[in-house]
């Protein structure tokens, strides 16, 4: 039981810091840079992309310890500091940091281009995530598949926030 605990605690404390890493950065270009450039007619209201976000680094959290815990059943040495080390786990925590630098990128050095090559980066490392997930925990893996989705729709609107300024 502790290992699990370890693991919830770990991967909710990962998502929590990239999410107050973003959300601090988001924070500080919100209005005095955000509501003042172009945006497309389909930008969801603020209100929405953060439900959004709230329910996604939940699910987030939990396919990450799924994954983690599946792993550590598999491994030779089940210590959680050992199997963090796992390739796809190092995948995980380098794509929680592209996560958090997006906002940094986008809204704290306003520089919509920038954020674009990061979503890319993120688009690339969530389907590494899925593959790699996919062989210890489907379902793990298919909790995923939601973030995806929006990461994509973030990257078209990210995309067409650039092309407009």
């Amino acid at each position: 039981m502790p290992a699990v605990v370890g693991a919830v605690i770990l991967m909710a404390a990962v998502c929590i810091g990239a999410a107050a890493i973003g959300g601090t950065a988001t924070s500080s270009g919100l209005s005095e840079w955000y509501s003042t450039i172009r945006k497309p007619s389909w930008t969801p209201p603020g209100w929405l992309i953060g439900q959004v976000w709230t329910v996604l680094y939940t699910m987030i959290a939990v396919s990450g310890t799924l994954a983690l815990l599946a792993l550590r059943r598999r491994a030779a040495d089940q210590r959680l500091a050992i199997v963090c080390f796992e390739p796809v786990m190092l995948v995980f925590f380098i794509h929680m940091a592209f996560n958090a630098f997006w906002s940094i990128a986008f809204f704290g050095m306003r520089s919509p281009w920038l954020a674009f090559g990061v979503i890319i980066a993120m688009v690339l490392s969530i389907l590494v995530l899925i593959s790699g997930f996919g062989r210890v925990s489907p379902t793990a893996s298919r909790l995923l598949m939601p973030y995806l989705a929006w990461v994509c729709f973030a990257g078209a609107l990210n995309l067409t926030i650039a092309w407009m300024n």
